[in-house]
């Protein structure tokens, strides 16, 4: 099919690549050629025994920095404090800070903490002897603030049950519920994620071993949006989140002269406070008592692994090392009723739980050598075994607490890959060095559509530095993926089009194309343009993901005309598009999609420090535009959907003034604008679809200005 879509409105830009990237293969050629084929001078005979380093200094006792200070955000914004904490406005505190302590016997301690009066915030501490013992600890705080200004009529928000008010009209669809306007109330879709660690390495006196434990506590309580389903009507619902995970790591090393060994322990365990979600069905029910649903949320589960690793130095230049790991994987948390609908007479379950079990088995080999100054050889064995053993049952299937459909059979999917790797490096002289290599994969599989994949690649690179003031490097790489045997399994599921091929199984052939050149003229300029090319074909696919290209180039300078002045600019490119083919028809291809995504950005920044005494001052600015096209092709018409946009721009500006050696003030303000547009959120209103209840969520456009003062205490 001639390309007429957004592959063709990407095509003159991606033209212009190529052209770069032929660029930049011939001055890497040009420049090997001329390139000095001199080597490093013999240092063997200098007697370096009375060297001593009259620049190292050593600092004991305390020393840091303090810092405290007021800030002003001006408008509030969910997109804005996404991960930064600043999401309301008005005043916050700014708390932070390092400090360190040093003995002379080689204790020590390290305290930092950053943001500490916002909602991001960061404490570090560790400790110890050096060569004896260390301990650490720290806690780090990330709000996650997705959809704000949602509107819903659900009472219960936070909780795993929501209702409708007690006076609630259903109708069969959104725009006869006439109680929906008085009834929503305001619902913002947000989460905080925790993580508390600690843990402690020790080496005890006189001993080749060393020890550590590790300990991880990762929260994550909130909310998020999810989408529940009565057949053909939906509503999006703010589900409650309210995870546990705690992570445990212990290990033992030994290491002697020549050879180390290592045996470690990892456990993982995951719960959810919630066990399922309950909600009243807003629309009238289609079939007698679907008034109420429930969906199971994320199980419990438990994760143990035990592992090994070695590793032998047989010659000076030649290492050998293993690594293997055993684990299981367990899951039984209770079953939730297969429907609420007292009017289906569903089949008993087979069982009260899962009862899951996944046995993983993992291992590494490697061997290095330098069989010469030059050659430097690396070899490279993986093998990553996922064996599901849970018992398989058939449940009678419930659809959506509406009907009764047919058994289905949990699938315990299981899976076996294989990956080696040869890895060549030659120095053909101290200005250029080749590297290439080639990798085999091959994957088993059980219960997937491709039964096995057998996968090969081929790389090759050059890095050379003809002259003091270039440096260039390209790099080549070739990968096939093939599936003899593509068979799907129709008996598992509903049919499935013949013709139909997974992307992440079906063949594959791709390309990459990646390089720099990089001109330093003199001490004061750089500048480097790099530039990396992805073409992947699915050959053989009829129907499904077919073509995919991501083209990308990057140009940054840098120009430092004095030792008081930095700046820094640069400007990306970059060009992702994809292919696809569906059949509306369940035969051949008879509809064609394209979708394309174009970003650009132009970044500055500058440094001058003394502008005045005692006075140091920066900016830093960039611009971001993104655009994302999609085109959907049929015999009949070609629509064409309504672009995606995304439009950042950033500037920050700082200026510090240190009043003596231990005092300095900041002053720090940046704005930020973001506007965007995407037409699966812009209008869609709680009862703008018929049957979909949304909860009215916008794309997010704000302008942020951001003031804060800092006193700086240094020791």
């Amino acid at each position: 099919m001639k390309c007429s879509g957004v592959l063709a409105r990407f095509k003159n830009r991606e033209s212009i690549v190529r052209f770069q990237a032929v660029l930049l293969v011939a001055a890497a050629c040009l420049f090997a050629a001329i390139a000095h084929a001199d080597q490093p001078s013999d240092t063997s005979s200098v007697d370096t025994s009375t060297w001593r380093c009259s620049f190292c200094t050593y600092d004991y006792g305390w020393m840091g920095q303090l810092d405290a200070g007021l800030g002003r955000v001006s408008n509030s914004s969910y997109r804005f404090g996404e991960y930064t904490g600043l999401k309301e406005s008005g005043m916050y505190w700014l708390l932070g800070g390092n400090v360190k302590y040093r003995s002379k016997d080689g204790g020590f301690l390290d305290v930092s903490a950053d943001h500490l009066g916002i909602a991001a915030r960061e404490l570090n501490a560790d400790g110890g002897r050096q060569g004896a013992y260390e301990w650490f600890a720290g806690f780090q705080e990330i709000p996650q603030f997705l959809y704000e200004s949602g509107r819903t009529p659900f009472s219960g928000l936070g909780t795993d049950s929501l209702a409708l008010p007690t006076n609630w009209v259903a109708a069969g669809s959104t725009g006869g519920m006439s109680k929906l306007s008085q009834d929503s109330k305001a619902v913002d879709i947000e989460n905080t994620r925790r993580i508390a660690s600690a843990g402690i390495r020790f080496t005890p006196p006189k001993s080749h071993w060393r020890y550590s434990v590790n300990f991880q506590r990762d929260t994550r309580t909130g909310n998020d949006l999810m989408g529940a389903s009565f057949l053909n009507t939906t509503t999006q619902l703010p589900v409650a989140m309210d995870y546990r995970t705690n992570q445990v790591r212990a290990t033992a090393n030994y290491a002697v002269s020549t050879w180390q060994f290592g045996i470690g322990y990892y456990g993982s365990f995951f719960s959810d406070a919630n066990n399922a979600l309950t909600w009243d069905n807003p629309f009238l029910p289609i079939m007698p008592g679907a008034t109420r649903g429930q969906l199971s949320l994320p199980p419990g589960n438990a994760y143990n692994a035990i592992s090994l690793s070695g590793a032998w130095q047989a010659l000076e230049s030649t290492r050998f090392m293993a690594t293997a790991a055993i684990g299981r994987g367990t899951q039984d948390e209770r079953f939730i009723a297969p429907t609420l609908n007292s009017q289906l007479a569903v089949a008993a379950l087979p069982s009260t739980n899962l009862d899951g079990k996944v046995n993983t088995l993992n291992y590494a080999l490697r061997a290095y050598s330098s069989p010469s100054q030059n050659l430097d050889l690396t070899f490279d064995y993986t093998l990553n075994r996922h064996d599901d053993h849970t018992a398989q049952n058939a449940y009678q299937q419930a659809i959506t607490d509406t009907y009764l459909a047919d058994y289905a059979t949990n699938i315990p999917y299981s899976y076996s890959r294989t990956r080696g790797d040869l890895i060549a490096d030659y120095r053909v002289s101290s200005r250029v060095n080749l590297e290439g290599g080639a990798a085999h994969t091959g994957e088993d599989r059980t219960f997937r559509d491709a039964a096995e994949t057998r996968t090969d690649s081929l790389w090759a690179s050059l890095r050379a530095d003809p002259t003091g003031s270039v440096n260039t490097f390209l790099k080549f790489a070739h990968e096939r993926r093939s599936s003899p045997d593509y068979t799907p399994v129709d008996y598992l599921f509903n049919a499935q089009n013949p013709l139909l091929r997974q992307f992440d199984l079906a063949n594959r052939s791709r390309n990459q194309v990646s390089g720099q050149l990089g001109y330093t003229p003199s001490e004061h300029w750089s500048t480097a343009i790099s530039g990396e090319l992805n073409n992947d074909n699915y050959d053989g696919t009829d129907i499904g993901l077919t073509q995919s290209k991501d083209i990308e180039y990057t140009f940054t300078v840098t120009y430092t005309p004095a030792d008081k002045l930095d700046l820094n600019g640069y400007f990306t490119h970059q060009v992702m598009a994809w292919r696809q083919a569906g059949s509306a028809s369940f035969s051949y291809p008879d509809w064609y999609g394209e979708r394309g995504d174009r970003i650009q950005t132009v970044g500055l920044s500058a440094e001058r420090r003394d502008i005045a005494a005692g006075l140091d001052g920066g900016l830093d600015f960039s611009y971001s535009l993104a655009r994302g096209a999609t085109v959907v092709m049929t015999s009949a018409t070609s629509p064409l959907f309504p672009d995606i946009t995304m439009r950042l721009q950033h500037l920050s500006l700082y200026a510090k003034y240190s009043i003596n050696a231990k005092f300095a003030l900041r002053l720090d303000y940046q704005i930020e604008r973001y506007a965007t547009t995407d037409w699966s959120f812009d209008g869609v209103n709680p009862n703008t679809v018929s049957n979909l209840l949304a909860l009215g969520i916008y794309s997010p456009n704000y302008v942020v200005n951001v003031v804060s003062v800092t006193a700086e205490y240094s020791f």
